[in-house]
């Protein structure tokens, strides 16, 4: 999956509020301080799912904006 998009869903996050460091442990990262994930061309599939589920669970909550998964095709 094209890393632009799971930028823009770490992005977006980040403008909410969540710390990168929460987003790394949510996806298991071994380091949460380096969330590498943002500065990649390209991310797994597995990775890139995560990702999306992660951010389904703020939108639902109402701590993101619901659109940007759309304007990202999740």
């Amino acid at each position: 999956m094209p890393g632009e998009k799971a930028r823009r869903l770490i992005e977006a996050m980040g403008e909410a509020g969540i710390p990168q460091t929460q987003i790394a442990r949510a996806l298991r990262y071994e380091h949460p301080t380096n969330l590498k994930l943002a500065r990649r061309e390209y991310v797994t599939k597995r990775s890139w799912d995560r990702l999306v589920t992660l951010y389904r669970h703020y939108a639902r909550r109402g701590l993101v904006p619901a659109d940007v998964l759309e304007e990202v095709g999740a």
